[in-house]
Parts: structure tokens; sequence; C-alpha cells
């Protein structure tokens, strides 16, 4: 069963990464503005939160991982208790980790944790979870990923507490922000969202090219499939109906992630764009409705290739139904066609047999011409020859009644196979849609 509490481990490899940048450059003891922590136990956390208190950061970014996009994130629960105690974390935040559970199967692949926002004084807590395509060079497939945030501003003192869930270690939203912290640019000084918009700018541009890859797998079918004739060759089988059913699911995953994504940047440009937290004229709410925009391009082009796909998938599954039964009234037509062929031998049989079995018996020795006397001379032994043809009948009669009270199966091995194109056979159909078993078609997700 799946628990939505199983998201940490016990034992974990990948470190919990900090990166802060401080309020001056004597705010750290190195005397640097940038400082970075790798946190592996308990103790290192716990030491960490103590060093934390004399000096106060500008913004505090903590990365947590997984090792792939189907493990518990790498942390402890002791670990992440500390961390949410230590920073005065509201309960808002554990829906996040709760959506990086254990996974056995494709479980809540389109599921992206809602738009959360709690005010406390001059403190806003906000959290969510996204999810975005990912190409894979070692195994040339996509995958869908999830990434997560929490986000801790401090109005009063300008505080910014990030806590980023990544699906594999030295993710590439993870590296851009190392990397802006590192370099102390000034966005991270002037906006205090900068890293929901590095999210986006990271992730959100791999949803057209996904798209694109799949409408390229998409068109050769659909060509094919308008151009058949039932007549003819068909150059797709119930293999490319089974492909078409895969790209519609992926389609239609395309448009609820992208709806879910479309939500999301709505309600960032209403908190950003309310004044309570930035300017009115923050420049970020232009980037947040232009990222918006894309999501609805997006979801529409999905959305038009879902309904094409449905169209080809009918007109292809329309064609084969058509071409089984022109298959299936071309064999009945050479049933019949056998049918009368077997009538007219059991007709010939029938007016021969006489005839044979009479010839039969007189070409016995049980018979001799009596030259002499011109007559047919019969020897008394001939009561062997009923007895024999008696016996021989009794034992065919009872084999026969014997083969059939055990279902016939000897008389199915005897019968003549029908050999056809396994394209077009319901047996191939099934064995194609279920694998040669009752298990169910399984979806593609996020699987490292």
């Amino acid at each position: 069963m799946t628990s939505f509490d199983n998201y940490c481990l016990d034992h974990p490899v990948e470190p919990v990464q900090v990166f802060e940048v401080g309020q001056d450059t004597t705010s750290f003891p190195t005397g640097a503005s940038y400082q970075r922590s790798d946190l592996r136990t308990v103790e290192d956390t716990a030491s960490f939160l103590r060093n934390s208190q004399n000096n106060p950061y500008k913004c505090r970014l903590v990365s947590i991982c997984q090792r792939t996009s189907r493990r518990p994130l790498q942390i402890t629960k002791p670990m992440l208790d500390l961390l949410v105690a230590g920073h005065g974390i509201g309960p808002s935040f554990w829906g996040v980790p709760s959506c990086f559970y254990r996974r056995t199967d494709d479980f809540e692949v389109v599921f992206c944790l809602p738009f959360t926002e709690s005010c406390s004084g001059s403190v806003i807590e906000i959290s969510y979870t996204l999810r975005y395509p990912e190409y894979k060079p070692q195994e040339n497939a996509w995958v869908i990923r999830q990434t997560g945030i929490y986000h801790r501003y401090d109005k009063t003192t300008s505080q910014s507490l990030f806590v980023l869930f990544n699906p594999t270690p030295q993710s590439k939203a993870h590296s851009d922000a190392e990397n802006l912290l590192r370099n102390l640019c000034p966005e991270v000084e002037s906006d205090p969202f900068w890293l929901h918009r590095v999210l986006f700018t990271t992730y959100f541009p791999t949803w057209r090219k996904y798209i694109a890859v799949q409408e390229q797998r998409f068109l050769p079918l659909a060509r094919s499939a308008v151009a058949n004739f039932i007549g003819g060759q068909l150059g797709v089988g119930y293999d490319s109906l089974r492909t078409l059913t895969g790209l519609q699911t992926q389609f239609l995953e395309v448009s609820t992630i992208l709806a879910s994504a479309t939500d999301l940047l709505d309600d960032l440009c209403t908190l950003i764009s309310s004044g309570s937290v930035t300017s009115t004229n923050h420049a970020g709410v232009h980037f947040y409705k232009n990222q918006r925009r894309e999501c609805i391009a997006n979801s529409h082009n999905a959305k038009h290739l879902r309904e094409r796909a449905q169209i080809v998938s009918k007109l292809l599954a329309d064609t084969l139904l058509f071409r089984d039964q022109a298959l299936a009234k071309e064999q009945n037509s050479n049933m019949l066609k056998l049918n009368k062929s077997a009538v007219f031998i059991t007709t010939l049989t029938l007016v021969y047999l006489p005839s044979s079995f009479l010839a039969t018996i007189f070409g016995m020795n049980f018979f001799d011409m009596d030259q002499a006397n011109n007559r047919i001379v019969g020897t008394p032994m001939i009561w062997i020859f009923f007895v024999s043809s008696t016996a021989l009948t009794a034992v065919t009669f009872l084999l026969y009644y014997w083969l059939l009270s055990r279902d016939g199966a000897a008389f199915r091995k005897l019968a003549p196979k029908i050999r056809s194109s396994p394209t077009w056979t319901i047996e191939g159909v099934r064995r194609r849609f279920t694998g040669g078993s009752n298990t169910s078609i399984e979806l593609q997700d996020c699987s490292a």
C-alpha cells in the first residue's frame, strides 16, 4: 500500500546542502558573504543550527534531493524535524515532502501540490510542487519528473528561506541556484522570489520540445492510418493502435500538468502584484504572465494532438475491424465451398458403398465357383467375417465415445489449423495488449 509518510531514509547517501548569503561581509566566521554547508547526520544539522543563530543571513537555500524519482528523499526524519523546528517553519511545509515518497508503480503521475499560502504577521510562507519533462540521454527517452519548493519570507527583516526538493542529485535548478548565490547576483538581493523564476526558466522550456518529440512519433502513424484501404495490404496493425493509445495518454497528461502550472502561475502573479510583498511594478509579474501564456499555448497544442490521436485511433480501429470482417467473410466463403465438396464426396460414398461392400464380400476366399455345376459354393466358415466385422465396428464406436468423453481434446489436435496473419487475429490482439497475461498496460512515468 502506498504511504505518503514514507519520504525519508534511515541512512541517506547524498548530503543535504545549504547555501546562504549573509546580511553583510562580516556575517559569517570566514568573513565572506557566501557560505556552503553539507549536512549528513543529525549531529551535523544540530551543529549547523547552533552556529547559524549568531550569523544572520539574507537568503538561505536548503537543497534536498532524491537518488531517483521513485525513491525517498536523501534525509532522515530527525534531520528534517530539526531543520523545520530550527527555522520556525509552519505546518504547510509538510505537504511538499509528502509528494516524494517511495514508489513501486506509476502513482500520481499528474498530481501537483497546489499553491499553498499562509501568513503570520510579517512572515509569508508559500509551497507547491510542479512537474516537468526531462530527457535521459543514456536511455534516449523522456521522463516526467517533479520538483518542489517551500519559501518562507519575512517582510520585516527581508530574510528568505528556501527549501528545494530535487528529483536527482545536482539537478539543473540546484546548480543554477548555487551559481547565483555563489556569484552574489543582483537578482538574489533585489528579488525575494528569484528561486521561483529559476525553476520556471530552467524546466518549462522543455515542454515544447517534449510535445514536439511525441508529435514526431504520432505523425507517421496518422499518415499511415489515413492512407490505408480495407481491401489492400495494411501498413499498420494493432501494434500501431496500442502506440496511438499510449500517445493519447501522454498528451492528456501534458494538458493536465500544464493546467496545474497555469493555476500556479496565476497565484504567483496575484501574490506578487498585490503589493503586500514587493512593489506592484515588480518585473517578476511580467515574467510569470509570460510563462502562463506559454503554458496555455503548450496545453492547447497537447489538447489538439490528443483529439487528433483519438480521431486517428478510431479510424484505425474501424479499419482493422472491417478488415477482420472481410477476412471472416472470405473464410466463411471458403468453408461453404469445403462443405459443398464434403456433401458431394459423402453422396458419392453413399452411392458406391453398397457395391464396394458386395464386391469385398464376393472377392474373399469364402466363396468359389463350381464350374461343373455352374453355381457358387460358400464355405461354412463365413461366420468369421461377420463376427470380426461386428467386433471391429464395436471397438471403433467405443473408442469414438471414449474420445468424446475427454472433451474432444484429441479431435481438436487432429483438426486442421487455419493460418492467417497474426496482425489481424483476436488472440494476437490480446497478446499485444496484455503481453500474454492478464496484467494491465503500464504507463510511462518518471522512473530514473
